[in-house]
């Protein structure tokens, strides 16, 4: 793929989400940035809709034209409105922002030739998630298990549609595939800078905000690994952020819209679960004065049938044609069950628990499962499942201890928060999330689940913490971009040093890939096999030159220290 197609690919996806989600939401009574938000998530669903349709009446690829044709033709018909929402000076910031985000994200993914990162389940989702985008586009056998393991009920599809419509309308190859997952993926960044605005009347946190979500080896990671949870994160604070704001402004129309986005987000990966969860006990526990009111039930009516709706047309279609059993109990959550009993079950999750909370290094347990021979592989490694699979390490080394502090800071405080919903919402919801979220993981982990469910309670932790390291002193500030140096440094550039070598079959051919397990990890061993295997080509061994890359990155991060240079300028010296 050349820098010119890589451009192209970014403005279609560009034009064809914000053209086909702007002039829908263009005139609601919403800010210009939250219609940006509300847009996007608009489109991929609609998106999703039309694809899922055209797969069940067997229509032909070339019908995916319509799409652009429709973003088009509602571009033009609400231009006033779209152009209005456009000018707005926030909107251009969050738009501006995201684009570099975007960028970013782009020109790490152009030096990836091989996946790997010990821990974490990073060994054959980008192989298992691309071939579910070809089922879908070429009508594959009902049958067909996803790299010999899974059947189609295992996954849900919304993001397997949504990135095989961009592949119909350019190139199916796994190169493309890459980039339209990374661009849906950098998506989260959206109502992510959202909350920031929320949480701080400060504009120039946006700033900060930009440089943590850059500098962050779990986001930076899951966006170029393409699989399906930043998507997935991206529709869960979509949902909270608007659940929210409705509870702020006592809109019911913005709960409904909250609800629908967590459907989509249940239909990009089932780790929303959680969330879903979550909100819904809160709806009706802080309503619950309500309860005997008809506007709340006409409300909770609303919200439900918007959400079942959207999850019905995978669930309906997925038990009609594989039946409930397979279509509820294929997923790894209950697949990788390992524990006899109740009790031994309960233990099993504790344990998740703790090590997930609980970073390896104190629980001197990262040797059992180290085998490489590499002391660069070695240090990679180590690092890399800190700041994947532990929650604290997450947001950094300096990130996740000050998030801690700050959260304790404000919870002493005796003001509420500019929430509008009371601390201990905030309280119930995190812990509910974090202790359900690492309890669905289908068996024991011993090294952390951080990265399975609690992404985007991890990315909502970084807006937090850029809305208010902001509004104590510049000291903290120094240890907080200390810390994001140190992480971009183990957790960034290690990684994608790792993730650029080049291993040809060769390698795997001399013993079946014994000697790449133990020189570096398995899977890197698996990864380089399935490689050569399934003959993807990826966009990293294209011919787009790595010093052009960096170049890039390099202006990037220029662009982003300018914006972080006006945050410095606004926090006090003490």
């Amino acid at each position: 793929m050349s820098i010119l197609n890589l451009v192209w690919c970014l403005a279609l996806f560009i034009g064809l989400v914000f053209g086909l989600g702007l002039p829908p939401v263009a005139s609601l009574s919403l800010r210009a940035d939250e219609k940006l938000c509300a847009g996007a998530a608009l489109a991929l669903g609609l998106i999703y809709l039309f694809a899922f349709t055209v797969y069940w009446l067997l229509l032909p690829l070339g019908a995916f034209w319509l799409l652009p044709l429709a973003a088009v033709i509602a571009f033009v018909l609400r231009r006033r409105a779209c152009l209005n929402v456009l000018r707005d000076s926030r909107a251009q910031s969050l738009l501006g922002a995201y684009l570099i985000a975007a960028g970013w994200c782009l020109g790490f993914l152009a030096l990836i030739r091989t996946y790997s990162g010990w821990g974490g389940g990073i060994v054959g989702d980008w192989i298992e998630h691309y071939l579910r985008t070809q089922f879908f586009l070429f009508h594959w056998p009902k049958d067909f298990r996803f790299i010999h393991l899974y059947s189609l009920p295992a996954r849900p599809p919304l993001a397997n549609l949504v990135t095989g419509v961009f592949l119909a309308l350019t190139n199916c190859n796994f190169a493309h595939y890459q980039v339209f997952t990374t661009l849906a993926s950098s998506l989260v960044f959206l109502p992510a800078l959202l909350f920031v605005f929320w949480m701080t009347s400060s504009e120039r946190a946006a700033g900060l905000f930009l440089f943590l979500f850059m500098v962050n080896p779990l986001v930076l990671h899951n966006s170029t690994y393409p699989w399906t949870k930043l998507v997935t994160a991206f529709f869960v604070l979509s949902g909270v952020y608007f659940f929210v704001r409705s509870r702020e402004e006592d809109r019911g129309g913005l709960a409904v819209g909250a609800f629908a986005c967590l459907a989509a987000a249940l239909l990009a990966h089932y780790s929303a679960g959680p969330y879903l969860l979550g909100l819904t006990a809160a709806w009706f526990w802080w309503r619950r004065r309500e309860w005997r009111t008809r506007r709340f039930w006409k409300e909770t009516a609303a919200c439900a049938l918007a959400g079942g709706l959207l999850v019905s047309t995978w669930l309906a279609w997925a038990i009609a044609v594989y039946g409930a059993k397979a279509t509820f109990l294929s997923n790894t959550a209950v697949t990788y069950m390992q524990a006899p009993t109740l009790t031994a079950a309960l233990l099993e999750k504790g344990a998740n628990v703790f090590t997930t909370v609980i970073p390896h290094p104190f629980r001197h347990l990262f040797d059992r499962y180290l085998v490489s021979d590499s002391l660069f592989f070695f240090v990679r490694d180590y690092a890399f499942v800190l700041y994947q699979l532990n929650l604290p390490m997450a947001m950094g080394s300096a990130g996740g201890m000050l998030t801690c502090w700050l959260l304790w800071r404000q919870w002493r405080q005796a003001a509420p928060p500019a929430a509008g919903l009371p601390r201990t919402f905030w309280a119930f919801f995190v812990i509910l999330v974090v202790v359900i979220g690492i309890s669905v993981n289908g068996g024991p982990d011993r090294l952390g689940l951080a990265h399975i469910c609690l992404q985007p309670l991890i990315i909502l932790g970084l807006a937090f913490l850029a809305a208010r390291v902001g509004e104590t002193s510049r000291l903290l500030l120094g240890v907080l971009l200390v810390g994001s140096l140190v992480d971009f440094s183990l957790g960034i550039a290690l990684h994608f040093y790792a993730e650029h070598l080049d291993f040809p079959a060769s390698l795997w051919a001399q013993d079946q890939g014994a000697t790449l397990s133990k020189i570096y990890d398995p899977s890197l061993a698996f990864n380089v096999f399935g490689k050569n295997l399934m003959h993807y080509a990826f966009l990293g061994d294209g011919p787009i030159s790595p010093r052009l890359v960096l170049a890039l990155l390099a202006c990037l991060a220029a662009l982003t220290l300018i914006r972080l240079q006006r945050s410095l300028q606004s926090i006090p010296a003490a």
